[in-house]
C-alpha cells in the first residue's frame, strides 16, 4: 500500500512539473515550487491513513480475537519481514542506481533505455 501511495504521489508531481515546465518554455511563467510541496504534504498524509490504520488496529482485534500468543505472533512475524523487506528494497534502490550510473557513463543520458 505505501508503495503504491508513493507511485501515486510521483505520479501527480511529474503531471504538475510537466505542466510548469510547459507553461514556462511558452509563456515564460515562474516555476512554482509550492505546489509540488503541497502535492507532496497532501498525498504523504492522505495515502497514509489505511496503512497507519492497518499497522495500528492489526494488533488489536487480533489480541480481541485470538489472545495474546496469536499477537506476538503477530507482531514477530511483522518484525522480521519487515526487516527482510527493507534490505531487499534497500539493494534493488541500489541496483537501479548503478544501472543508471553505468548508462551515464556510456553516454546514453538521452537514449530509449535511459527513459
Amino acid at each position: 500500500m505505501t508503495v503504491k501511495s508513493v507511485g501515486i504521489a510521483a505520479q501527480e508531481m511529474c503531471t504538475v512539473a510537466d505542466r510548469q515546465i510547459r507553461e514556462f518554455q511558452e509563456k515564460g511563467t515562474p516555476i512554482n515550487s509550492d505546489e509540488c510541496i503541497e502535492i507532496s504534504t497532501k498525498y504523504s498524509l492522505r495515502e497514509m491513513i489505511l496503512p497507519g490504520l492497518l499497522v495500528l488496529l492489526s494488533p488489536l482485534v487480533v489480541g480481541y480475537l485470538f489472545g495474546t500468543q496469536c499477537t506476538v505472533g503477530l507482531l514477530a512475524g511483522g518484525m522480521v519481514s519487515g526487516v527482510q523487506m527493507a534490505i531487499s528494497m534497500s539493494n534493488s534502490g541500489g541496483a537501479w542506481d548503478n544501472c543508471k550510473k553505468g548508462l551515464e557513463a556510456q553516454g546514453f543520458k538521452k537514449t530509449e533505455s535511459y527513459k
